[in-house]
């Protein structure tokens, strides 16, 4: 029986080098909610699109804030257009973004 067969390893990934497609600003983007319908919220979060933005990873988070997006953005122009977009959803009350110089 293999790993893969015993569900340890359950997939392979590709790496993309997202810069030499262009989007060479990396955040972290906190957001603070000020209700407790998570799902219309999370819902809300998927229909801002811009193309411009990459969102990556999603996470709900304990603290101040509610929740983390991992985003990429090709322009700072883009980037803020989606924060405004993110600052629109009902329920969204602040954000705070982090830019991210190399991981």
């Amino acid at each position: 029986m293999t790993l893969e067969d015993e569900g340890i390893i359950s997939g392979y990934t590709t790496e993309i080098n997202y810069n030499l497609l262009g989007y060479h600003i990396h955040v972290l983007i906190y957001l603070k909610l000020n209700n407790t319908t998570y799902q219309k919220t999370m819902d809300a979060l998927e229909k801002v699109k811009d193309p411009d933005i990459i969102k990556y990873s999603c996470y709900r988070i304990s603290g101040e804030w509610c929740l983390l997006l991992k985003v990429m953005s090709k322009t700072q122009e883009g980037l803020t257009k989606y924060i405004d977009q993110l600052l629109e959803i009902d329920g969204v009350t602040a954000s705070n973004t982090v830019f991210l110089f190399k991981s």
